[in-house]
């Protein structure tokens, strides 16, 4: 599927995020350290050093990016007493078989957590707004620790095709 230089969402139009030939080049095989590589894939983007993103897009969006073939851990505690523009924070999956980018696909923060705590599932994996803030309050204390939580990211997507939005897929 090829954008093209633009698209049209929700009636505004808007500069292609996504460089298909770096999306198609990248490889993401092995462990860790591919942020460089895959800044390239996101034209015109910046990278931040914050604790809920990695990057500014072109369009100014913050994007949190999330490169795994499936199976996806999240750092919970850093959910809790979210501002309205964190709620806003694109979380932008990068499917990648055998490195290889297979698709990309984006929801916001806000309605990623709404979705999981909202479902008996992920509640039962500890996807809860109690456990989110008692993950958090220890991270206040001891600011190292991480509590992570998984999303099985292929099942998350089939089950709410109609909430992330596909930006580019192979």
């Amino acid at each position: 599927m090829s954008w093209g230089m633009l698209y049209y969402l929700k009636g505004e139009i808007m500069t292609n995020i996504i460089s298909e030939y770096w999306a198609k080049k990248v490889n993401l095989g092995g462990k860790g350290g591919k942020e460089k590589s895959l800044k390239r894939v996101f034209l015109k983007s910046q990278s931040i050093n914050a604790p809920l993103f990695d990057i500014i897009d072109a369009n100014g969006e913050l994007r949190e990016l999330k490169k795994q073939a499936n199976t996806q851990w999240f750092d919970i505690g850093k959910y809790h007493l979210l501002s309205t523009q964190n709620k806003d924070i694109m979380m932008t999956f990068i499917m990648h078989e055998k490195g290889k980018i297979q698709k990309i696909m984006e929801i916001k923060l806000g309605k990623m957590l709404d979705l999981l705590c909202g479902s008996k599932k992920y509640r039962g994996w500890g996807w809860t707004k109690s456990n989110i803030e008692m993950c958090y309050l220890q991270k206040a204390k001891y600011p190292s620790q991480q509590a992570k939580v998984k999303v099985e990211v292929k099942k998350f997507f089939t089950e709410n095709k109609k909430e992330l939005r596909i930006l580019w897929e192979r």
